[in-house]
């Protein structure tokens, strides 16, 4: 047995279970729509004459246990003749069995015809004492008309087979029944030259209590109203959201099936609200025909398109349409041509049965997510409408059964699109929500580049600008190796170095790189860097110490530990805590052990402190955290944020608390290590690294640059003053020694303090400004 690719249902087998579902529905069906019928005896006791008069004897019938009765049953029948007011025929009365068609019954040996005309009638004796009666009479398919007792009801007769305009709509209408006489005889004169449908009663009149006849009616408008009302809704909600994105065409196609599901209900059941608006019986008839092909139609779209992969698609717009060329004959063509091709619509209706199931059991054998619902959904309204068709044919039940399955298919449908829906929102929240990281990942990758490009420009620049002079001359023809300007080459070269590393570094920890741990006692290797930074402390002024703060009794702090990490997390705050802290200060760094089975190393410094507001940006790239306290103002650029990351990387946390003008106390914590430390030499480690730091103190060098420069000015000719505006130390240092042979410099550390200066001094010649700078930027 051939299967489907990647299913573990064969198609097969699917197909029997689903017959064998369909069969179950359908006598679940069939059990329902005889139940609901209106007939509470059986066939209707009559007795014939030799002329074969029918006669309904109710005089021991009891109206208060069965108030009401259809009346089934054998007719007369005078083919050909309409009766005249007193009823009297002319011809031999012909017995009819009611309900049914002429063309499906045989008189005299020959068939019934289906155009013509001919009346009807019945006598009922009612019992001696009867309550009040009242009559609902059915649909003709022509035209119709009726007396009892000689009074006449309804609509005139119309004969003439050019007046279709006049005839009136053929829908149930309830009329009461005068009980004074003992018996009603009952006639009906109908006509019909239009309808190929044929002559006869589709379903029998109901003769009963006022109250019970009038009860029918009252719920069959309240049910066609409910229908209405239900349907509306569903047109409404699956149209607002479709509306709302334009996106499942399946919500917009259901919403028109609904629409004209509701048009097929109005124009086959009470027909009330139809009637009420006014329109002509074949106007009816049109929109009940037309509506079955709209509805057929959508449906082999809208199972197309909710299960794309398994229609096929060339038999799907194909049903659609022969759907819209049968809707036109049924809009265009004469009564009798439209109504003619019933035969058509069934066959049309099971066509779209056949592919609708087809196509929901490729989806079951498929494992589709609730397919199961979806078939059950669409055996709901397709097993009525299969009984409908034979009803149309054999009349086995009195009343259509097809609203019986609207209301499970309508919810079964609104919850498979409603969860259809739910889902496409929440992907389409999700690639939201996943383009909105992304351009907003796009952006700070943006920014990332704009501030390492501007943190890759100034030593950049200060390499190359000397190296440039040199060969220029600038500084004479021989330049000594100790000249001021190597130590500026040489300190930009190794910020460049230290600032390659840290994105590099970074780079490696958001491409998912793991360190290569060992277990490190911290008493070891924390020392060992911390003299190494000494050096570096007594050139900026400040005391640097180291303190062990663990009880006697306390273990060893020994961490899973990779050496590069640790220099990320540890280099960068010392390096911060010597850089911030003005001279005469004060850098202590301790060890401790927390209850928590974590050791705590903590780097405090007393320097410049950090404001309330600037510490939630503390470990945002590039975000500038310290205050102007320092003429060498620099933000935190990638370092504090390259130490988090690292830190967490390693299943630690890092810490800080800064009062600002007090200092600040950096901290971060790892878990202990139960495994003995591994011997490592962080004397010479520490070295190394500690050299690509030693541009943080003092980065330009005490003797000026320009004093090696021949001075270039004019004698006695006056200097221009330039402001020189700049955040960097270093560059702002090196550009006024360029220039200060023949300008006069002002220098400036970023836009508040070029305001004050422009304040006091008044409008320089021409002012040379950085754009990025802290506190007011040159473009401000």
């Amino acid at each position: 047995m051939k299967k489907f690719q990647g299913q573990s249902i064969p198609f097969r087998q699917a197909c029997v279970r689903i017959f064998c579902l369909f069969l179950s529905l359908g006598l679940l069906s069939a059990c329902a729509s005889s139940g609901n019928s209106d007939e509470p005896v059986g066939e209707m006791p009559s007795r014939k004459g030799p002329s074969g008069e029918g006669i309904l004897d109710l005089s021991s019938h009891d109206f208060g246990k069965n108030p009401k009765i259809s009346l089934t049953g054998t007719w007369k029948l005078y083919l050909g003749e309409i009766l005249s007011e007193e009823g009297i025929g002319v011809g031999e009365a012909l017995p009819l069995r009611i309900p049914g068609l002429w063309r499906d019954q045989f008189f005299k040996g020959r068939q019934g015809p289906i155009f013509g005309k001919g009346s009807y009638e019945l006598r009922v004796i009612l019992p001696e004492e009867c309550p009040p009666l009242a009559l609902r009479i059915g649909m003709f398919q022509g035209s119709a008309q009726f007396s009892v007792n000689g009074r006449f009801y309804g609509p005139a007769l119309v004969t003439e087979a050019d007046r279709a305009a006049d005839i009136a709509p053929s829908s149930p209408h309830c009329y009461p029944m005068p009980t004074e006489a003992g018996e009603l005889r009952i006639v009906i004169r109908t006509t019909n030259y239009w309808d190929s449908f044929g002559l006869g009663i589709s379903s029998a009149p109901q003769l009963g209590t006022v109250a019970s006849i009038e009860a029918t009616r009252a719920f069959g408008i309240g049910y066609e109203s409910f229908l209405f009302g239900v349907l509306t809704l569903a047109i409404l909600y699956h149209l607002m959201l479709f509306l709302i994105q334009r996106k499942d065409y399946a919500l917009l196609i259901f919403s028109m099936i609904s629409a004209a599901v509701v048009f097929r209900q109005l124009s086959t059941s009470e027909k009330f609200w139809l009637t009420e608006f006014g329109l002509s019986h074949f106007s009816i008839m049109r929109i009940e025909h037309g509506s079955v092909y709209v509805i057929c139609g959508l449906f082999s779209l809208y199972y197309m398109v909710f299960y794309p992969r398994y229609a096929i698609k060339p038999i799907s717009w194909s049903l659609a349409g022969l759907g819209a060329m049968l809707l036109c004959a049924s809009s265009f063509l004469p009564p009798r041509a439209f109504t003619s091709m019933m035969t058509v619509l069934n066959v049309y209706v099971i066509l779209n049965i056949l592919n609708s199931v087809f196509i929901i059991g490729r989806a079951i054998s498929k494992k589709e997510p609730l397919a199961w619902v979806m078939l059950l959904g669409t055996l709901a309204i397709a097993l009525p409408a299969i009984l409908d068709v034979i009803a149309t044919y054999m009349q086995p039940v009195e009343l259509y059964v097809m609203p019986l399955g609207l209301l499970p298919f309508i919810m079964g449908q609104s919850f498979l699109l409603a969860r259809r829906y739910t889902k496409d929102t929440a992907e389409a929240e999700k690639l939201r929500v996943i383009t909105s990281r992304l351009t907003m990942l796009d952006q700070v990758k943006t920014t990332f580049l704009a501030n390492v490009s501007h943190e890759l420009r100034t030593p950049l620049c200060l390499i190359g600008s000397p190296v440039e002079a040199i060969r220029a001359g600038e500084y004479g023809q021989e330049v000594s190796k100790d000249h001021p300007v190597f130590g500026l080459i040489q300190g930009n070269v190794k910020r460049l170095l230290r600032l390659i590393e840290n994105i590099l570094s970074l780079t490696r920890l958001e491409s998912g790189q793991r360190f290569a741990l060992e277990p490190m006692n911290l008493l070891k290797l924390v020392p060992a860097y911390v003299d190494e930074f000494a050096l570096l402390a007594e050139k900026a002024g400040l005391s640097l110490s180291f303190e062990d703060r663990r009880a006697p009794e306390e273990p060893e702090p020994v961490v899973a530990m990779d050496i590069k990490a640790f220099e990320i997390i540890f280099l960068n705050l010392m390096s911060n805590a010597i850089k911030f802290t003005p001279k005469g200060g004060r850098v202590r760094v301790a060890i401790g052990l927390r209850e928590n089975s974590k050791a705590r190393v903590e780097v405090e410094d007393t320097g410049a402190g950090i404001t309330a507001e600037e510490l939630p940006r503390l470990f945002v790239r590039y975000g500038n955290i310290y205050s102007q306290s320092r003429s060498n103002f620099e933000g935190n650029g990638i370092g504090l944020s390259l130490a988090k990351r690292t830190i967490e990387s390693l299943g630690g946390e890092i810490f800080v608390e800064s009062q600002e003008g007090k200092g600040s106390v950096f901290s971060f914590e790892l878990p202990l290590c139960q495994e003995p430390a591994t011997h490592v030499e962080p004397e010479a480690k520490a070295e190394s690294a500690v050299r690509l730091y030693e541009d943080i103190v003092h980065p330009v060098p005490e003797a000026s640059l320009a004093g090696a420069k021949a001075d270039a000015g004019p004698q006695g000719a006056k200097r221009r003053r330039i402001l020189l505006v700049e955040d960097n130390e270093e560059l702002r240092g090196f550009i006024a020694d360029s220039l200060q042979g023949e300008h006069q410099i002002l220098q400036a550390a970023d836009g508040l303090e070029a305001k004050e200066i422009l304040a006091a001094e008044g409008p320089p010649d021409m002012i040379l400004s950085d754009i990025m700078m802290p506190r007011m930027d040159g473009i401000s």
